[in-house]
């Protein structure tokens, strides 16, 4: 549902007309306060309703504009939390805006026109306003926190100091979850995994899940995220050992029990999996909530780094799916090049590769475009395109020692030569399936989620210990997740963002 403007009707922009309430009264309420008090008092209405005006109207401006303006740096925000609480600013700036414009004038003419003038007998003085039991204790109050000034701010200042030492134990939390009826299920099986083995979990998953009480649908996507169907929801990148399942309940008060048990059929059943349970987040997010960023030349050390920090996670004993976007090494083979014989063969180490490829994995030759009614043949937007791929049989596929005895095309010779005239001899060897970078420099990020209780506890916990972590000369340790989001969040207030900690 959208409001005029453009700005959607939904939780923030209704939760900023909450906030505005009180602010968008008080400026109605000083108005006609003062209209009532000097009409009751048998002045001449038109001379009290110019005069509340004239006191009040700047005043009222300049406290709107203070509250307007309070929130103006999250609504501005180019950060991912700015998108998310956008409308914020703009209902409390149009709503206050309209609150004070109708203060000064609408509010004044009603008050003309509703309040009476109350008619007194000559020589006869009209009731104080302000006699009343709650204002002569009002004012006896004030005139004793006047006269006894000294021990006024020392109460203010003492009840300041309370207030700091109260909020500091409140649990803290960047974005609250929703009530949203739907969960869902990251699950990172060991790298290397075939994308048919993670097929399997995840039939074996869903039946699981699809039995439990309480749930109407489940949803799985294999070997990524899925497309991004929710502005806070960001799709896991391309990965044959993910498996992510969506959960539909039909009550959300049934989410927190489901999730606690899901959590631990996967801990138990399946010790292999790194799996973690969890809620739509309302804000910003994308991986685990709690992230520790290593930065450095050489990926063997920051792997040494990145398992300190993990070992620190997993002995708090509440934290889940401790990860690293490397993910684990994987054993590969590895061909030795003969590099004098490929170039007199004309061959490259890309030529090498692909005829690799296409002997075990096969190459895609062609496209066959699959007509969307089998029975009339007729080819629409909703045809689909199926790759054709060029492969050996399975026989030949699964048997390494058959490298010796492929063919690879030479262009000098004009005819296919046997690969081992190109290539000396294979050697099995680990290797990073994945080196992520950032600022074009190689980043190793562990990740890991809390099992229960809010992300600011567990990071609160392991923060010192992991940055206990001795590290190289080069190498630097960054904090993202839940506690980088909320830093860059409150850039705009504070005029900086400390991105590097160590």
């Amino acid at each position: 549902m959208y409001m005029k403007g453009g700005l959607l009707m939904e939780r923030v922009s209704l939760g900023a007309l909450i906030i505005a309430l009180c602010m968008l009264t008080d400026n109605a309420i000083i108005v006609i306060e003062a209209c009532k008090v000097g009409i009751e008092r048998g002045e001449n209405k038109l001379d009290v309703v110019r005069e509340a005006v004239a006191q009040n109207q700047w005043p009222l401006f300049g406290a709107t504009a203070i509250g307007i303006l309070a929130f103006a740096a999250i609504g501005l925000s180019q950060d991912a939390s700015g998108e998310v609480a956008n409308s914020l600013f703009w209902v409390i700036f149009i709503s206050l805006t309209i609150s004070w414009i109708s203060s000064v004038t609408i509010t004044p003419l009603l008050s003309f026109l509703l309040f009476k003038k109350v008619e007194r007998q000559d020589g006869a003085e009209g009731k104080d306003p302000y006699s009343g039991f709650f204002f002569r204790t009002y004012r006896g109050l004030l005139t004793q926190a006047l006269r006894f000034r000294w021990v006024t701010v020392i109460v203010c200042i003492a009840a300041f100091v309370t207030s700091l030492a109260g909020f500091g134990k409140v649990k803290q939390q960047f974005f609250p979850s929703p009530d949203r009826p739907q969960f869902m299920v990251d699950v990172f099986l060991p790298a290397g995994t075939h994308i048919r083995e993670t097929e399997a979990f995840a039939g074996d998953v869903q039946r699981y899940l699809q039995a439990r009480p309480g749930v109407t649908h489940v949803t799985s996507f294999i070997g990524s995220g899925g497309l991004r169907f929710l502005l806070v929801y960001s799709p896991e990148r391309e990965n044959p050992a993910f498996v992510q399942f969506l959960v539909d309940v039909d009550d959300w008060r049934k989410i927190e029990p489901l999730i606690a048990e899901v959590q631990k059929h996967l801990d138990e059943q399946y010790p292999n999996a790194n799996a973690v349970a969890k809620k739509f987040l309302l804000g910003p997010g994308e991986g685990g909530r709690i992230q520790a960023r290593f930065q450095g030349p050489d990926p063997a050390i920051l792997r040494k780094l990145g398992d300190e920090a993990k070992k620190i996670l997993e002995d708090d004993g509440r934290a889940v799916c401790v990860r690293s976007d490397w993910r684990e090494r994987v054993k590969v083979i590895r061909p030795d090049v003969l590099e004098f014989q490929a170039r007199r063969n004309g061959i490259t180490r890309v030529e090498v590769a692909q005829a690799l490829q296409t002997s075990f994995e096969g190459r895609a030759v062609g496209f066959y475009r699959e007509p969307s009614s089998a029975a009339t043949g007729v080819f629409t937007q909703e045809s689909r395109l199926l790759p054709i791929v060029a492969r050996p049989p399975e026989g030949e596929r699964e048997d390494v020692g058959m490298l010796n005895s492929l063919q690879i095309w030479s262009p000098v010779a004009g005819r296919m030569i046997p690969m081992n005239q190109v290539v000396s001899g294979t050697e099995v060897v680990w290797e990073d399936p994945v080196i992520m970078r950032r600022n074009r420099f190689p980043t190793l990020t562990v990740h890991a989620d809390p099992r229960t209780g809010l992300p600011s506890e567990l990071f609160q916990r392991v923060r010192s210990k992991i940055e206990q972590i001795k590290l190289p000369q080069g190498y630097s340790l960054e904090w993202g997740g839940e506690f980088e989001d909320s830093m860059r969040a409150r850039a705009p207030w504070s005029g900086r963002f400390p991105t590097c900690w160590r």
